[in-house]
């Protein structure tokens, strides 16, 4: 009755205190199956993780990405793939190429505007030189003895000497030649190539001179001349 009051035994307590032992030998067993990184172990893995996935890219995709294209480690980090050598030169030469087709544009814009400066330079000079072929056939056909008068880029105007303008063009029309004698009119006259197209030309003076303008004005006495309704402008053309 004693021995139950005083609780377990001094054999019991050994069994107990074994017990508890060997619990505390597993548990250290198993702690030393646990490898014990050091500090720079440590830091050289959480390194590792962090590389081996950059913008979501695995070590396998990296290495991936260097077998395909060349890349080495030194690009592939960072935010994620940054350009290569060859991928950072082509921007500067598309801009290069921009500028040497925009360069290539403005010559050729230059030089389509000189061109056309100096063809317009020759027309003019043709031009010239047939009017002045088609004033000596005139002086030869109304000699200024006869009391003929040949006068150069007459305009038509009304009856009250003013200039009028066609109402589809909004433009005057000057003829090359006039020719007058005693103040009356006898001919007008207009010069051009052997080519040159003058039905437009032809359709604006008709429609001038029903709207009116059928008269010439003398530069040196200020007369008014009337072009009868039957006369038409004679085209001459020269080569």
């Amino acid at each position: 009755m004693m021995k139950e009051i005083l609780g377990p035994t001094l054999e019991q307590m050994e069994t107990k205190e074994d017990l508890a032992l060997n619990k505390l030998d597993s548990r250290s067993d198993l702690s030393n199956t646990i490898p014990d990184f050091s500090d720079d172990e440590k830091n050289t893995e959480s390194q590792e993780r962090s590389d081996n996935s950059v913008e979501g890219l695995t070590v396998i995709e990296k290495d991936k990405v260097r077998e395909e294209t060349g890349w080495s480690d030194e690009i592939i980090v960072g935010e994620g793939l940054k350009e290569s050598p060859l991928q950072s030169s082509i921007e500067p030469i598309e801009n290069s190429s921009l500028e040497c087709v925009k360069a290539q544009n403005e010559l050729i814009a230059e030089k389509n505007n000189v061109e056309k400066i100096e063809q317009i330079e020759k027309n003019r000079e043709a031009g010239a030189n047939r009017e002045d072929l088609a004033l000596k056939d005139l002086e030869k056909e109304f000699p200024e003895k006869e009391g003929f008068k040949i006068e150069r880029e007459q305009f038509l105007r009304d009856k009250d000497g003013n200039i009028v303008k066609d109402s589809e063009t909004g433009k005057a029309r000057r003829i090359d030649f006039i020719i007058t004698k005693d103040g009356e009119f006898v001919k007008s006259v207009e010069v051009t190539s052997e080519t040159a197209p003058k039905e437009v030309q032809v359709a604006k003076e008709d429609r001038i001179r029903n709207e009116g303008g059928n008269f010439i004005k003398d530069r040196d006495t200020g007369q008014l001349s009337e072009i009868p309704k039957e006369k038409k402008t004679e085209i001459r053309r020269y080569p």
